[in-house]
């Protein structure tokens, strides 16, 4: 274990050789075929890597950032040794030919060594004090990496293969690169350990192989005593990977045995539902990994570690997520019942039991905590939202290079209504986070906020607003519903694929007529927020025949002298519990200053 002295050393140095490369150029990962060969606390690797420049430049040299622990052997092309130098944890590769834009080369990439954990999370200190992970009343040693003999985690983050871009940029933590590369892994284990990746595994020799027949973010590989559970829904394969006696939770829902195929696939439609899309992979495996496993929030994406591309990785027998207690629950919950002469079967309670746990972990799980004496929401680390977007999608700005981040915000948000009472933070009296980013904006750019290397929670709540805000701009001249029809479309034929911001606007400028690139810089580097006022109010209702008409008028108003959008719903009567048996939605644009009728 690297000790904390040492830990800083290396963070500081990964920091300072992140801002020497972070102007540099790197080619895209199209394919990258590993080796993998688990020796005790060490690992030996080779990639076979077919790379493109994306760059509007030709490349000189082939950039590669690879977790400092870990050494390069050799570099070939064609079987012939390329010249490689390293400088920290970058590994410079020169070709022997420039690369031109639009071109693509093979490589074959061979390492060895160990992995230093500290690298992770260079703008996070190790200090157990600083960043507390706390369980029931211990305060717990963070893990981000696991290499010994009996077990083996390593995740994206740790960069244990050559990656194509950098872990973290000094000048603008929100900026982020993305390859959607074509993984395979061939791996063993010294120690005869059961190995798990994404895919499904097959065996060839000593060696377990995976192929996961989609493109991915980044690869995970998991070895210990691993067993599996499998069932297939709707042509999705879910495999549980745990240790042999962990799953105590099969005894409490083996009555759901003939249900839970009903109760995957309506949790996967209630998914699909809110977000517009289908999941895009064949497999969603669940793997069991230490309870002192933690991933750092991050300011270029809400992603966690702890959810991977088809992978969720989940506390070893589920101890730290909060409904995770099955059968004291399900006693609790009786007894409440039978006190409230409430009459409902084992199986009917057991099922709301677990369609409470399934939701609370991967929809929309929330963990309110205090920091700083601070109220803070922190959405739990196994959320599938990016399986929706993050892990299938990636829109990219030299100019703006925030604006991945931003469409991730506001694509993957699940609205859920408040709790009784407005939750914790109404009755804590906090204001909520749209009314907490509207004063951050009010008199700083977003561009600026950004220089200031914002909190994670702050960034978080102002990127959503900042998203929201540029999506019912483009909603309001395209049309609300031509453009989410549109829009959903356009995701989905550029699944696992970068889409430049410029190719973007021309897209929505083919189709809908207008340019929003020109906005963007206003939206960038503006300051100021409107300050909207509504009076006039009058609702009147029409009798036509058999059809009944409203006509609600009222003035808005925007005294302010930054321009501002609002957005209008309504509900119409009826429907089941008196939600309403419809909703119609436009929105407004005021400029600095003015007022309007509506």
């Amino acid at each position: 274990m690297e000790n904390y002295t040492k830990s800083a050393a290396l963070k500081r140095q990964v920091i300072e050789t992140n801002r020497e490369f972070e102007e540099s150029n790197f080619p895209s990962v199209i394919k990258s075929d590993i080796d993998l060969i688990h020796k005790g606390r060490t690992i030996e690797a080779t990639a076979f890597m077919i790379i493109k420049n994306d760059n509007d430049v030709q490349l000189d040299q082939y950039l590669f950032s690879l977790n400092p622990g870990l050494e390069v052997s050799s570099v070939l092309k064609s079987e012939k040794p390329l010249a490689f130098t390293a400088s920290g944890h970058i590994v410079k590769v020169s070709p022997g030919k420039p690369l031109l834009p639009g071109e693509s080369d093979t490589i074959e990439i061979s390492w060895s060594g160990k992995i230093l954990e500290s690298f992770c999370y260079p703008d996070y200190s190790d200090n157990i004090k600083e960043y507390k992970y706390r369980i029931q009343m211990v305060n717990v040693k963070k893990r981000q990496v696991f290499l010994d003999k009996d077990y083996v985690l390593l995740t994206p983050e740790a960069h244990w293969y050559p990656v194509a871009g950098l872990n973290y940029y000094p000048s603008n933590p929100a900026r982020i690169k993305i390859d959607f590369t074509t993984f395979s892994l061939k791996a063993k284990s010294g120690s005869g350990l059961n190995i798990v990746s994404q895919g499904l595994p097959s065996e060839s020799g000593d060696y377990t192989c995976f192929s996961a027949g989609f493109p991915l973010t980044g690869l995970s590989v998991a070895m210990g005593k691993y067993v599996a559970d499998t069932i297939s829904v709707d042509s999705i394969k879910f495999i549980s990977w745990h240790y042999p006696g962990n799953d105590y939770y099969r005894k409490h829902f083996e009555e759901l045995k003939d249900t839970l195929p009903n109760l995957i696939s309506g949790f996967m439609k209630d998914l699909e539902s809110g977000f517009g899309t289908s999941y895009p992979f064949s497999s969603l495996s669940l793997v069991e990994v230490p309870v002192n496993f933690f991933s750092f929030s991050r300011k270029n994406t809400q992603t966690r570690a702890e959810v991977q591309p088809s992978m969720v990785l989940l506390p070893e027998r589920l101890s730290t997520l909060q409904q995770a207690g099955f059968e004291k629950r399900f006693l609790r919950q009786k007894k409440q019942m039978a006190r409230n002469n409430q009459v409902i079967t084992d199986k009917e309670l057991k099922v709301r039991i677990f369609n409470t746990f399934i939701r609370s972990t991967f929809i929309n799980g929330q963990n309110f905590r205090m920091i700083n004496a601070t109220l803070v929401n922190e959405p739990t680390r196994y959320l599938l939202g990016p399986s929706f977007y993050f892990f299938r999608n990636n829109f990219y700005s030299d100019k703006y290079p925030v604006v991945n981040s931003v469409f991730e915000s506001h694509l993957q948000k699940v609205n859920t209504p408040a709790p009784p009472g407005g939750g914790p933070m109404q009755m804590g009296g906090n204001i909520s986070d749209n009314d907490r980013a509207n004063l951050i904006l009010r008199d700083i750019s977003f561009r600026d906020l950004l220089a200031r290397n914002p909190s994670p929670d702050t960034l978080r709540v102002v990127l959503t607003i900042k998203g929201d805000y540029l999506f019912n701009l483009l909603r309001m001249h395209a049309g609300i519903t031509e453009f989410n029809e549109w829009f959903k479309k356009y995701l989905s034929e550029n699944s696992f694929t970068r889409v430049n911001i410029l190719k973007f606007n021309d897209d929505v400028k083919k189709q809908f007529g207008f340019e929003f690139y020109p906005l963007l810089e206003e939206w960038f580097t503006g300051k100021g927020q409107p300050g909207f006022l509504f009076t006039d109010l009058e609702a009147s209702q029409v009798v036509v025949g058999e059809r009944t008409r409203y006509n609600v008028t009222f003035i808005a108003g925007n005294p302010e002298p930054a321009g501002g959008l609002f957005n209008l719903s309504f509900r119409t009567g009826g429907g089941f519990g008196g939600r309403g048996g419809g909703q119609g939605m436009f929105s407004m644009a005021i400029q600095g200053g003015r007022g309007g009728g509506v």
